[in-house]
Formats: C-alpha cells, structure tokens, sequence
C-alpha cells in the first residue's frame, strides 16, 4: 500500500490534460509471472503487475502506464477507466505483447475529447437555462 497519496493531490483550477511523455510498453508472462518493462512505482492497489481481468495488479499496471504520460494526480483519475477499456481484455495466455505508445495516447485523448464535449454541453445547458431563470422570477 502507498506511504502517501500526496502526489495525486489535483491543485485546485491547474489543467492536467497535457501530455509529459510515453513509450510503447511491452509485456511479457513467464513461468515466475507477469513483467511489464516500467518501473513499478505506485504500489497503489497490489505487488504485482496483471492483466486480462479487472483486479488489482491490472489497475497498478494501468496507473504506472499512465504516469508515463500524464501527470500523477491525471494518471490516477484516469487509471480505472484505463484499465477496463485498455487493460483487462488483454489476453493473459500471450507470452508477449506490446500496447503503443500511440494506442495509449489515443486513448487518453479520446477520453479528453469526450470529456470537454461533456463539460461543453453542460456550459450550453446551463446558459441556455439562464433566461428561463430570469423570466420566472
């Protein structure tokens, strides 16, 4: 389990969708276990790296994948949804395989993407509403 969770600490109005760097990242399952070529730096949810299924090593893998990417307080929001949409259908019988760098890039703009059109709806919502507001009162 972590010591602090400090680093993931969102500092009030700074925007974290920007990108810091990434890699392809290769992963690898031999007779002694699942092996990912990043450092296991957030021990956040298990000991060890998973994949192919929803537990806890595939969200530690998907976190430390992220923080390649993203800033740590981006790459926790984002770590759960990364790891159902990215990392749990991986195929756990394959003695190697490799998630690219622009796959995971993709992915975590097009989770950006979809959220400003969310956050750009509710803004037209809630101006939209503003007359309405103002006739009835």
């Amino acid at each position: 389990m972590m010591k602090s969770t400090r680093i993931f600490e969102r500092e009030p109005g700074k925007d974290y969708r920007h990108f810091i760097g990434g890699r392809d990242i290769t992963l690898t399952r031999d007779a002694s276990g699942a092996h990912a070529d990043i450092a296991h730096r957030w021990k956040y949810h298990s000991d060890g790296f998973e994949w192919g299924y929803g537990g806890s090593g595939p969200a530690d893998l998907a976190l430390n994948i992220l923080g390649l990417f993203v800033e740590p307080p981006e790459a926790y929001r984002l770590h759960q949804a990364f790891k159902w949409d990215m990392i749990a259908g991986l195929p756990r019988d394959v003695a190697a395989q490799t998630l690219s760098a622009d796959r995971i890039r993709r992915w975590i703009n097009d989770t950006w993407l979809v959220e400003a059109s969310v956050e750009a709806q509710a803004d037209r919502g809630a101006m939209a509403a503003e007359p309405d507001d103002l006739a009835g009162s």
